[in-house]
């Protein structure tokens, strides 16, 4: 029995360090008066049923930079997201098995940079 769970946890461990993410990056071309600023912190887009559906709204950039061009967006499911979807599923999975087949929350991490002018 003891065996069995280390095997378990082994695979479960080679699972999550084998496992891929995905980052997608969208750039904006800045005029030659600007340069891209510090990154804002990071939010998380939620999606249910497998990333088909959207639960938060879209990140609204014009929002978020205050009205300044935005320079670079970066969307990633991350490890972590990826961890939060397991736990998450695995807590549904053992009360009804049917969520094994559907992942009713998925996050992505978007992470935004604005502009700002060029200093002098």
């Amino acid at each position: 029995m003891a065996e069995r769970r280390i095997i378990r946890a082994v695979a479960v461990i080679a699972c999550a360090l084998l496992s891929a993410c995905s980052t997608i990056h969208f750039s904006h071309e800045l005029s030659s008066s600007r340069q891209p600023a510090p990154p804002l912190p990071v939010k998380w887009h939620d999606t249910t049923i497998d990333g088909m559906i959207e639960i938060s709204p879209p990140v609204n950039l014009y929002r978020e930079c205050k009205g300044k061009p935005w320079s670079k967006v970066t969307v990633e499911y991350s490890f972590s997201n990826g961890l939060v979807t397991a736990l998450v599923g695995g807590t549904l999975a053992s009360v009804a098995p049917v969520f094994d087949w559907v992942s009713l929350y998925s996050p992505w991490s978007v992470e935004t940079r604005c502009s700002q002018p060029l200093e002098p």
